[in-house]
């Protein structure tokens, strides 16, 4: 028999807080023909190991992992991939796999697959204030339906601050113009004469005083 291999894809997964992972992974377990279950186990690695997902009912998942953690793959199939929805910051660490055929035993826990958790980037949200929103305060909440949990983030608007900009900018567009049309009528005026109006014109006569 050969031995017993796991492939894993990508050992390094960052996330971000809140959204959902899949961790390809397969091993060559389908060589060992025998008519008994094959049961897979992703581990998480603390001081204690934890259970977090797998296809034997009789083992209990830990419970920060129920709900989230799946063996998405076909284990029948030597698929042991993983999926986790909802990511959490205490999700994040360094995670194994094990497999159980009958009375053979795989564990890959020298195989492991660092799980990294990044902080939610949210998306733009662009609005007009009007001064009279000036030191108000704007709070943006945003809540993970998996887990049931909000995270939020607030910060104190400063329009007084922003229109004196504007005010500011305009002010020295309009000098700008204001330069720009007095230097072209002077440019005009010593440029061009009125209408109707000729320069004189000087006559040398021959023997005049």
């Amino acid at each position: 028999m050969r031995e017993i291999k796991i492939h894993i894809q990508e050992k390094k997964v960052t996330v971000q807080e809140g959204r959902c992972i899949s961790i390809p992974c397969s091993f060559n377990f389908s060589q060992y023909q025998n008519k008994n279950k094959t049961y897979g186990y992703w581990f998480q690695r603390k001081d204690k190991d934890k259970l977090v997902a797998t296809n034997d009912c009789q083992k209990e998942i830990h419970s920060e992992a129920q709900g989230r953690f799946h063996l998405s793959g076909d284990l029948q199939k030597d698929n042991c991939s993983l999926s986790i929805s909802g990511i959490q910051k205490w999700d994040g660490g360094k995670y194994w796999f094990q497999v159980e055929k009958g009375n053979l035993s795989k564990n890959f826990s020298h195989e492991i697959v660092s799980v990294h958790v990044e902080d939610l980037s949210s998306s733009k949200l662009l609005f007009t204030p009007k001064a009279q929103d000036h030191g108000t305060n704007l709070t943006c909440r945003v809540t993970f339906p998996e887990t049931k949990g909000t995270t939020e983030t607030t910060v104190q608007l400063r329009v007084a601050s922003s229109l004196g900009l504007i005010f500011t900018l305009l002010r020295g567009a309009l000098m700008a113009a204001s330069f720009l049309l007095t230097y072209g009528f002077t440019w005009l005026y010593y440029t061009r004469q009125p209408l109707g109006r000729e320069h004189p014109l000087a006559h040398w006569v021959e023997g005049a005083p």
